[in-house]
């Protein structure tokens, strides 16, 4: 996934937890997420990104950096806020393959026809044939 700038070493952080979101309670305490206030959970450094996963099913797949997370879900489920929930697993894949599969449609023209792509056609192209080339991972 490096050419979908996904490496595997690096984890994604998703959301704009103690970035560019927060949120303060009733009491003025502040928080780095609404979540942390319903969770009744406070992340120790919310700038800090995970770099390595905490074992799961997710741990293994190619997908791991292109699928949203939630550390305060995380946290809140497993106690460890490394390790991913699934409970959006299927529908992301469902994501993955469906948008693929539209990305394909409106490059097949261009792929019939002597015009070139430009950068960010091959970007998304690439992305699309790496889709394909993992089909079964994404439908197990």
């Amino acid at each position: 996934l490096t050419l979908l700038g996904l490496e595997k070493s690096k984890v994604r952080k998703w959301c704009g937890a103690g970035d560019i979101m927060s949120a303060v309670d009733m009491d003025g305490k502040l928080y780095s997420c609404h979540r942390e206030i319903t969770e009744n959970i406070c992340l120790s450094d919310p700038n800090e990104s995970n770099t390595e996963m905490a074992p799961s099913k997710c741990a293994s797949c190619v997908f791991t950096n292109a699928c949203p997370h939630c550390e305060v879900l995380n946290l809140s489920e497993n106690g460890i806020r490394a390790n991913r929930t699934g409970y959006h697993c299927e529908f992301i894949k469902a994501q993955f393959v469906s948008t693929a599969r539209l990305a394909y449609s409106k490059l097949n023209d261009k792929l019939d026809s002597a015009e070139e792509f430009t950068d960010e056609e091959l970007k998304l192209l690439r992305g699309v044939l790496f889709v394909n080339d993992h089909i079964d991972d994404l439908l197990s």
